[in-house]
């Protein structure tokens, strides 16, 4: 039963006697807008105008919901061996929206004091009646929930707007539909009588439909106002995010050229959905308002053609050149979403987009060329699984999207779906269906005679309930194989008997496309193909490189793959999977529907222990060879390009690995798979995705058998650094003995690996002051080091500052000073390479700066150091951290406009990044900066004050659930930089 809250009072707030107030009090007793108490006030008027003596003493009986809910409670018990019982429960939900609305309605008025408890009374006439028959109750529930869906729907879009007199009128309009429409309905309710009462059914259908296009105004009117404004400032954070990118908004100048697109090929033999193409057309074509984001939903069963609609789609709309750039965007993962917009980014030749195309920057870079590009754009954002992966990537306005997706629920999502249209794409009729599957056959043998056995065909249709992937298999079975319908009619009745006797398919047209996959993979078997088959099944269904199946080297695959390495042989394998429509290729990259993924994988064929374990581990052997390693020779970063094209793959893997853990046959781990894990999430934590790195760190580490190795080690000692970056110290901690263990059980102590753990943990010291501990670790890290031939000049670099770190901290500024100097002279010797080292060596120095007094050579410090940082990673925490400094030296100084910017600035990249400790420290210092700049105006002065609660009630919620200790007789200054990872402090 949902939960309503309680009333501590007879006297409800929710009550009020409005015949002792007139009009002209209300404005006297400080109505902020008289017209919307009036509507309301008038609207309640009528409606009692229709209701019996009687009818008006009940209402006035029931002064909040909760004598609403007492009664049906009382009720429910009465009837709870009945129906009514089932129906009493399943309205309580609502009752809560109404009550939740009615609060806002209350605290919008403000001083003005409405009376809604009518509601309540109303509602209860309306539903004492309902128990007179079935067909009452399911329309009442059905009523009752389509209100509450616009009651939900008014409430989350009016979050985004500003305009609290708009927001009031709609809200009147939206109570006196619903009880204008209630007030009709206790009416109809009168009659008793089941059979009178179902006559008049129709004429309540009505009106409630009526009362229901009112509230949809409402709502669509407060969604455009709120649209409007969240694009605003959605706009205004893009821009600000790219001045810190230190890129000027794009022109037209740009070096791209128009028209530009990114479309996959077209389908020839795309065949009907003429109305669904005029439909998308009508409402996409014609001319966008300003600002206006435009947008369409496709979903639907999986194989009943979205994709392929909006792709012709696509094309139909390059063709007419009404679009200056059309761009398909993969949208099953983030790591999809992220490879498309850099994709964009280097078709449009933006700024800085070759540096940028795996980072959020490209992101930012397309985001902002979309809203102030006066060229016309379509973006088609295909196989959406996840809204909270999708949201980030969705443009604010001034454009056009086609959303693919299963699932219907992403239409309440997307932005402007009120003005724009959803289709939930339905099967091909009986006589698509036929003239889409001769054509296909045609396709698939030339000398086929589709027109001799129509009636053959028509009855096998039928089985497929129109669903297009289906039909597209068995043409292409009949087809490659040269068969009749008739003979594969025989031997599909046959097939499916025998699979199907142990198996539920809720559809028919699900039965037979899986009878037919079936056909297919019996007929494939023992050929290359099937494994081929086996192998893809584990992939990233889209833009699979043919190139991973060409390895340059011996990899021991040969008895499972032998076409790998081997031109000719790959090329027949892919030829006879092309041929039966399992894949479809793409000049040199492969692609194949999921469901056909799935289908194999859970066949007789694919199901069986050992394949399913040789395709796992030979894609993950393949996967591995490709995807760059990470070493002391080659920064991982200088391949971060090979990282993104690869990295779908992995998380593909990762996915089955944990689905099958929990199957009684779980795939076998191997070595190629965690080191695939160890360099994959290296890259995931280089360009910070720390989040999705924990999640695939998660599984590496089940992944990794040997729970006392070194790649396990490996995998700990990132998990801890992931930690160490958030500021977890606990969980950092917890992770580091883990490495600490197996290394000093399995390493000399003179081994480099064991140097590398022993200087993390003295970062992690440092971070909680332990400062003479920290020292002696980074000493004897060093020391270890130091003996190793190869030690790179970074990590000399970096031993010197960490010690020369904790001697600051220490106050012992004489002996930081030469080791942070030691560590910039090598840094700079290094040229480009060392760029980015050398900016967090610029940040001690300018630390030290301060330390010492010497506010000039500080800030001369931070001001190079955020060159440095901008220019490498400009939405790094790092380079926040600088804007942070100087935004508190500004201060310091007095210059409260020059403390503002920088300190929003720090802040825009700290709420970009996700770093709940960095935010609160800068909220703090916003808010004292406000509070002591005399130029402050009132409401300045009160976000100050809100600021400050933030910061604090983030620190609090930091102390508790990360256990960070911030009671060692700190200053306030001390105890916020203490929520900031060691480093940055």
């Amino acid at each position: 039963m949902a939960s309503i809250r309680e009333s501590t009072s007879s006297a409800s707030p929710l009550y009020y006697t409005p015949s002792t107030t007139s009009s002209d009090s209300l404005r006297h007793n400080g109505l902020r807008t008289p017209g919307s108490a009036m509507r309301w006030q008038d609207a309640r008027d009528k409606c009692l105008a229709n209701l019996r003596l009687e009818e008006r003493a009940i209402i006035r009986s029931f002064t909040s919901p909760e004598h609403l809910i007492a009664d049906l409670q009382r009720r429910e018990a009465e009837y709870s061996e009945t129906i009514s019982a089932q129906f009493i429960s399943q309205i309580f939900p609502c009752i809560s929206t109404i009550q939740d609305f009615s609060l806002l309605f209350l605290a919008s008025m403000g001083p003005a004091t409405v009376e809604v408890t009518f509601l309540w009374g109303i509602l209860h006439l309306a539903l004492k009646g309902l128990k007179t028959s079935q067909t009452t109750r399911t329309k009442t529930v059905e009523m009752l929930y389509q209100i509450r869906n616009e009651l939900a729907l008014f409430k989350r879009f009016s979050a985004g707007l500003n305009d609290d007199e708009e927001m009031r009128h709609a809200q009147s309009d939206m109570f006196s539909a619903m009880i204008n429409f209630w007030s009709k309905a206790v009416g109809y309710l009168r009659k008793r009588s089941a059979n009178v009462f179902s006559e008049l059914l129709p004429q309540l259908d009505g009106d409630f439909k009526a009362a229901i296009i009112e509230m949809e105004s409402s709502v669509e009117r407060i969604h455009k106002i709120a649209s409007f404004a969240n694009r605003a400032t959605e706009f205004e954070l893009t821009s600000r995010n790219l001045d810190l990118l230190h890129i000027s908004h794009l022109q037209e100048s740009s070096s791209s050229n128009f028209p530009c697109y990114i479309i996959p090929f077209s389908n020839p033999y795309f065949y009907g959905r003429d109305k669904e193409m005029k439909a998308m057309a009508h409402h996409l074509d014609p001319p966008l308002e300003p600002y206006e984001l435009r947008s369409y939903i496709v979903h639907g069963l999986g194989g009943v053609g979205k994709t392929a609609l909006a792709l012709a789609f696509a094309h139909r709309s390059r063709m007419s050149g009404l679009y200056d750039s059309i761009f398909w965007v993969k949208a099953k993962s983030h790591a999809d979403l992220q490879n498309s917009f850099a994709d964009i980014a280097a078709s449009l030749k933006l700024s800085d987009s070759s540096q940028a195309i795996t980072s959020d920057s490209s992101k930012l870079l397309v985001k902002n060329w979309l809203y102030t590009t006066r060229k016309r754009w379509l973006l088609i954002y295909d196989n959406v699984e996840s809204w909270e992966v999708l949201e980030d990537f969705l443009p604010s306005s001034s454009g056009t999207i086609i959303i693919t997706s299963r699932y219907s629920w992403i239409v309440h999502r997307v932005p402007g779906w009120r003005d724009g249209c959803a289709l939930e794409l339905e099967t091909f009729t009986e006589k698509e269906s036929f003239h889409l599957f001769t054509t296909l056959l045609k396709m698939y043998n030339p000398k086929a005679s589709p027109a001799s056995e129509k009636e053959a065909i028509t009855t096998l249709l039928k089985k497929m309930n129109g669903h297009a992937l289906g039909i597209e298999q068995i043409a292409a079975h009949i087809g490659y194989r040269r068969y009749s319908v008739k003979q594969f009619m025989a031997k599909y009745e046959r097939r499916a008997a025998q699979i199907h006797s142990k198996k539920d398919h809720s559809s028919t047209s699900l039965h037979t496309v899986a009878t037919v996959w079936e056909m297919h993979f019996e007929n494939i078997q023992d050929t290359d193909s099937a494994n081929l088959l086996a192998l893809l099944s584990f992939l990233s269904p889209d833009d699979i490189p043919i190139q991973l199946f060409l390895p340059e080297s011996e990899l021991g695959i040969s008895d499972f793959a032998p076409f790998c390495g081997d031109d000719t042989k790959l090329e027949d394998a892919l030829d006879l999977l092309m041929h039966v429509a399992l894949i479809k290729r793409h000049g040199e990259n492969i692609s194949l529907h999921p469901l056909v993924q799935a289908a194999y994988l859970e066949s007789s064929y694919g199901r069986g222990q050992d394949i399913r374990q040789q395709a796992f581990h030979t894609v993950t052997v393949l996967v591995n060879d490709l995807f760059p390693k990470k070493s002391s020779s080659v920064a991982l970063q200088e391949r971060w390009a090979q990282c993104a094209v690869y990295l779908p793959h992995v998380l593909t893997l990762a996915a089955a690995y944990a689905q099958y853990s929990k199957t009684d046959h779980p795939l076998r781990s191997s070595s190629s798979l965690v080191e695939l894990f160890k360099n994959s999430t290296h890259y995931q934590n280089d360009i910070g995705e720390l989040h999705d790195c924990l999640k695939l760190l998660a599984i590496a580490r089940d992944a990794c058998t040997d729970k006392t190795g070194l790649p396990y080690s490996f995998l700990s000692n990132t998990t801890s650094c992931i930690y160490y970056e958030l500021n977890d110290l606990p969980l950092c901690k917890k992770y580091q003995e883990e490495t600490l263990a197996i290394r000093q059980a399995m390493l000399s102590s003179t081994d480099p690996g064991l140097g590398n753990i022993i200087m993390n943990i003295a970062c992690r010291l440092t971070s909680e002051w332990r400062l003479d501990e920290s020292l002696d670790l980074f000493q004897a890290s060093k020391k270890i080091k130091l003996k190793d031939p190869n030690v790179s000049k970074q990590y000399l670099a970096h031993a010197s500052a960490s010690c020369g770190r904790v001697h600051m901290l220490k106050k012992e500024f004489e002996l930081a000073e030469p080791l942070l100097t030691e560590a910039r002279v090598i840094l700079e010797s290094l040229g480009p390479g060392g760029q980015f080292e050398l900016a967090f060596i610029m940040f001690d120095i300018g630390k030290l700066g301060i330390g010492k007094g010497d506010v000039s050579a500080a800030t001369k410090a931070f001001y190079a150091g955020l060159e440095l940082s901008k220019n490498a990673y400009p939405m790094h925490i790092l380079t926040g951290s600088y804007y942070f400094k100087l935004g508190v030296i500004a201060a310091n100084a007095r210059d409260f406009k020059g403390a503002r910017e920088h300190l929003e600035k720090a802040f825009c990249i700290a709420e970009y990044q996700r770093i709940p400790g960095q935010m609160a420290r800068i909220m703090r210092k916003q808010a004292m900066v406000l509070a002591e700049d005399p130029e402050s105006n009132l409401n300045e002065l009160a976000e100050g004050r809100s600021l400050r609660i933030r910061a604090a009630q983030i620190k609090g919620s930091l102390t508790m659930n990360s256990g960070l200790i911030l009671d060692r007789g700190w200053t306030e200054d001390e105890v916020y930089d203490n929520l900031v990872v060691g480093h940055l402090r």
